[in-house]
């Protein structure tokens, strides 16, 4: 491998500071090359965020940080539907870094996803060596707080796949790489995973407004099925005493996490340094924020 090799990440953000700045900082460490796109072009919320994410941005300055724009009013009128817009800012992200090439991997970084640091060596050094166009591994999935989460195994979540740049790919909703004849990386090239290393994604850790915001702002989309009618009022209903409580409602949160009920666990082990100062970090459950 070249050892110009070089790693880009693309990060959409919007109403979720409270990971945000902690996903933001951790992604320049390890990326070479960091693409932000803040916003949401739901036609019911506000264009922008309210909680402090703007002032946030606009103070923030990193020699490798890239903070786009879109045409949010633009977006809305060619197509509404949220894959199709999360497709778009994909291949806007495409554009607009300087380093992409076909020396460099592409990764998602959501805005509350985490790694530990060794794991992150660990990443770099396979991208290194590696011959598939691929890099996957284990994810967990949070819910409520930092102790309740799925666990997931295999390469179906963007989220958890890291993919060399090759000429001509693009996207295709909502995050899937094409190679330039639309063949998708996943079926394609089945990649190499890493078995001993696991993403942390704390999607839905959240506070209610914010969750609430994610069910209706996919519930404007028709045939959306991970996030449906009902999904926000199960979320919600889950309720325990003793953690153990949480197996009672597996079926409930399999279906919230769009998951597999066996897949349900508590976790007590350590999380990614960089969250040991997190101010939800103890919380038992951020509805009651």
């Amino acid at each position: 491998m070249n050892r110009k090799m070089k790693i880009l990440g693309r990060m959409l953000t919007w109403n979720n500071i409270e990971f945000f700045k902690y996903a933001l900082k951790k992604a320049l460490d390890f990326c070479d090359e960091v693409v932000v796109i803040e916003g949401c072009h739901s036609r019911n919320y506000p264009r922008h965020s309210t909680d402090g994410t703007v002032e946030y941005l606009k103070s923030f300055r990193h020699p490798k940080l890239k903070i786009l724009k879109p045409d949010w009013d633009g977006l809305a009128k060619k197509h509404w539907q949220y894959w199709m817009v999360q497709c778009d800012l994909c291949n806007l992200a495409i554009k607009s870094f300087d380093f992409w090439n076909h020396d460099a991997w592409i990764m998602g970084w959501p805005d509350d996803q985490f790694y530990f640091d060794e794991d992150l060596e660990k990443i770099r050094n396979t991208l290194k060596t590696t011959a598939g166009n691929r890099v996957w591994f284990t994810g967990r999935r949070f819910i409520y707080n930092f102790r309740f989460n799925v666990l997931e195994q295999t390469p179906k979540h963007a989220a958890m796949t890291i993919s060399r740049i090759t000429p001509g790919c693009y996207y295709v909703p909502i995050h899937h790489l094409c190679y330039k004849n639309g063949r998708r990386y996943s079926q394609v090239n089945k990649g190499e995973r890493i078995s001993d290393i696991s993403m942390f994604h704390y999607s839905s850790v959240k506070k209610i407004e914010r969750m609430k915001a994610r069910c209706y702002m996919a519930m404007e989309t028709p045939g959306r099925y991970i996030l449906s009618s009902g999904w926000f009022e199960k979320w919600m209903n889950v309720e325990w005493i003793k953690d153990e409580d949480i197996f009672k409602h597996k079926d409930t949160l399999a279906f919230v996490l769009s998951s597999e009920p066996d897949s349900i666990n508590i976790y007590r082990g350590k999380h990614p340094e960089i969250l040991d100062n997190h101010p939800w970090r103890n919380i038992d459950d951020v509805r009651k924020i």
